[in-house]
């Protein structure tokens, strides 16, 4: 069972591996890696920006307590929210990030006491996101030679 909270500022360490590593930069918008004092101002910019949310999962059955974390930035105008999602990678391919994602956009209408329209922008390479975001009902809307721009 995969439950998500609130991210806190003791969660910058994890976040801060997971953002760095290899795998996850090369499925970023920005595939540059992270320094940990810029890690430290996005982190608290994000947990004090009311626009956005960030949750960290967690699996009860697990030795390890986070498992990865999923991110929602609410456009300017309130009508929908672009989703990101990173697993820790020790985690990887264990079947729980759909779980995962799917407990996270969950929460996140019950915490926003509403649905909204939810995007996903995802690099063509990255076969994992595309399936689980499209195995929960996320279709293509568009595409360039970098990304896809999925919407549900």
């Amino acid at each position: 069972m995969i439950t998500v909270r609130f991210a806190t500022l003791s969660d910058a360490e994890d976040l801060f591996q997971w953002r760095n590593e290899l795998e996850t930069r090369m499925a970023s918008q920005n595939c540059a890696e992270v320094v940990w004092d810029q890690h430290l101002s996005w982190l608290t910019a994000v947990l004090e920006d009311p626009q956005r949310v960030l949750y960290v999962g967690s699996c009860v059955e697990s030795d390890t307590t986070n498992i990865g974390m999923c991110r929602f930035d609410v456009d300017v105008d309130g009508s929908s929210a672009e989703v990101s999602i990173n697993l820790n990678p020790y985690f990887r391919g264990r079947g729980l990030a759909q779980s995962m994602l799917q407990e996270s956009i969950n929460r996140f209408a019950r915490d926003r006491g509403e649905a909204l329209r939810l995007t996903a922008t995802i690099r063509p390479s990255n076969t994992a996101s595309v399936r689980i975001f499209t195995e929960i009902g996320f279709r293509l809307a568009s595409e360039d030679s970098s990304f896809g721009y999925y919407v549900r």
